[in-house]
């Protein structure tokens, strides 16, 4: 490789901005771990940026990166599926390196992508995709590549986790916690992609894909967000002994069934996943030869995440980054050796938590239980006022369609009130 690498630079949001800041400002520590100089040559934005040299070249198109012949790596930091896929593509084809942390993309194209970058021998490298500042994609392509992934179970959603920690320490609902992150800027202006799980699920997605030797299956994850997550929920959970927080899973079961799914899910406040707060991210990892592994780090934002792309373009530098994309072969994968099983047959504990009027303790109790396999092994629970009450029990482990045909037949008159939370053992 030459001795200047020379980058073209698709997106100048926050994170493209430090990723531009780092080069720029760290140029001599870079060149030190790479023996290369890295020069941005040429950007691409909506609009002009004031804080981009007068001698780089800017290109209102970010396609037209992958016709500048001085370019040798590009990195795509647009985000969607439109664009940045036609870029990503473009580039494969023509010979540029690539650098990406467009999650959604690879969460839902990875596998294309993948086998494009295979047929024309490119290069797509990745790690700013999940878990920002954590280098949980080289782990899982290089370091643990001798195991087989038996379970991961992660915290990928910095302004969830901050949101949830709000909602525990400041004993508030969710929507004064969602402004509050938003103020912060832990949250953008329209935060659905975050609280409604999605962000996290193209994200287990990237890891399932990496653990399983398949095609990353976002179309049959499990998604639930937080949002109807209260305070008298965290309240009784902390109770019983217990967190919230917005998990992603990935767990192994028989006959190479998975159950892969995002949910809010009690833990207990002594494992180490519970005590990750704000807006930090982790992953604990259960491999075959190594027992397990948990990462913890900055998940988001501008610095951590252009600190992972930059780790890449290094990689690149040094050619030590991972040939097999996903982790294999894409030519060579199965995804019929793999079935996502549907959430209803996930087998573990639950909160169930009903509501009712104070007058009908037992009954409200009974009704629960009648005609049912449901044991509870712990209970707690708080009034709302004089006459109402918020009841939470903590059962045995149950197929989660029992839970649901349970609580469908649960005499509405005494109980106004019931839903339930997963519970999540290790």
């Amino acid at each position: 490789m030459k001795n200047i690498i020379k980058i073209g630079l698709a997106g100048l949001g926050v994170v493209g901005k430090s990723v531009y800041e780092i080069i720029s400002q760290d140029a001599e520590l870079l060149k030190l771990k790479s023996n290369h100089q890295l020069k941005i040559v040429a950007v691409s934005a909506k609009t002009a940026k004031n804080f981009v040299a007068s001698d780089v070249k800017f290109y209102n198109n970010p396609l037209d990166l992958v016709y500048d012949n001085e370019i040798d790596v590009i990195i795509e930091l647009i985000g969607g599926q439109d664009i940045a896929k036609q870029l990503i593509i473009s580039a494969l084809q023509n010979n540029k390196k690539v650098i990406t942390a467009n999650k959604a993309l690879l969460a839902c194209c990875g596998y294309e992508l993948a086998k494009i970058a295979n047929q024309h021998n490119g290069v797509l490298v990745y790690e700013a995709s999940v878990a920002g500042s954590i280098p949980i994609i080289k782990a899982y392509q290089q370091g643990f590549l001798a195991n087989k992934i038996n379970k991961i179970y992660a915290i990928l959603n910095g302004t969830c986790n901050f949101i949830l920690s709000e909602m525990t320490n400041k004993k508030q609902d969710f929507l004064p916690s969602l402004k509050q992150a938003q103020t912060l800027g832990f949250a953008e202006a329209d935060p659905t992609f975050d609280i409604e799980g999605i962000d996290t699920a193209h994200k287990i997605s990237i890891l399932a894909s990496l653990a399983s030797n398949t095609a990353p299956n976002f179309e049959q994850t499990y998604i639930e967000g937080i949002t109807k997550i209260t305070a008298n929920d965290i309240k009784i959970a902390n109770q019983l002994g217990y967190k919230i927080k917005l998990l992603a899973t990935y767990q192994q079961q028989e006959n190479n069934q998975v159950l892969q799914a995002v949910y809010p899910a009690l833990i207990s406040q002594q494992h180490k996943i519970s005590q990750v707060d704000g807006s930090y991210n982790c992953i604990l990892t259960y491999g075959q030869y190594f027992d397990d592994s948990f990462f913890v780090g900055k998940g988001a934002g501008g610095n951590p995440t252009a600190s992972a792309v930059v780790a890449d373009l290094l990689d690149i530098a040094n050619n030590t980054y991972s040939k097999q994309i996903l982790g294999y072969n894409a030519n060579k994968i199965n995804n019929d050796e793999q079935k996502i099983i549907s959430i209803n047959q996930r087998f573990g504990q639950y909160l169930i938590l009903f509501h009712f009027n104070k007058l009908q303790n037992n009954l409200a109790i009974e009704s629960v239980f009648k005609d049912s396999q449901i044991d509870c092994l712990q209970a707690s629970c708080i009034e709302l006022d004089e006459t109402k009450v918020i009841c939470g029990i903590i059962t045995n482990k149950q197929i989660e369609q029992n839970i649901v045909d349970t609580l469908d037949l649960l005499d509405k008159s005494i109980i106004k009130e019931a839903k339930f939370i997963r519970v999540e053992t290790f």
